[in-house]
């Protein structure tokens, strides 16, 4: 997807690549294209998919200029610190609202970080 330029977003490059798109990911994309600040949330024990599907969402989405926030109730394990964007990811939930959280890798609610509700941090 080209991110060079701010004029480029979710919903021009899914059009040019001719994808008939389920409903949820056409949510998706207004979310994205509509929002300016995002929370990204992945399951407890925080693990390789999770910071690569977090770093990799937030570095796409920083290229259409949004604000985005990583956060994980876990520390970043030894082992995946030498990833470029791990510390991005802060172990303080920011304060404030978000147009989106998005929950990444977590299969249940209850692989959320404890306490998390999602609706409490959306408009």
């Amino acid at each position: 997807m080209p991110t060079n330029s701010s004029t480029n977003t979710a919903a021009r490059y899914i059009e040019t690549t001719n994808l008939e798109i389920p409903q949820v990911v056409n949510q998706v994309i207004t979310a994205i294209d509509s929002g300016s600040r995002f929370l990204m949330v992945p399951h407890i024990h925080i693990d390789g998919d999770d910071l690569g599907c977090m770093i990799g969402l937030a570095l796409a989405l920083r290229q259409l200029n949004k604000e985005v926030y990583l956060y994980t109730s876990d520390p970043v394990p030894e082992r995946y610190r030498m990833l470029n964007g791990h510390e991005l990811i802060t172990n303080e939930l920011p304060s404030g609202q978000f147009d989106a959280v998005f929950i990444l890798e977590c299969p249940n609610p209850e692989r959320l970080p404890n306490g998390f509700i999602p609706k409490k941090y959306t408009q």
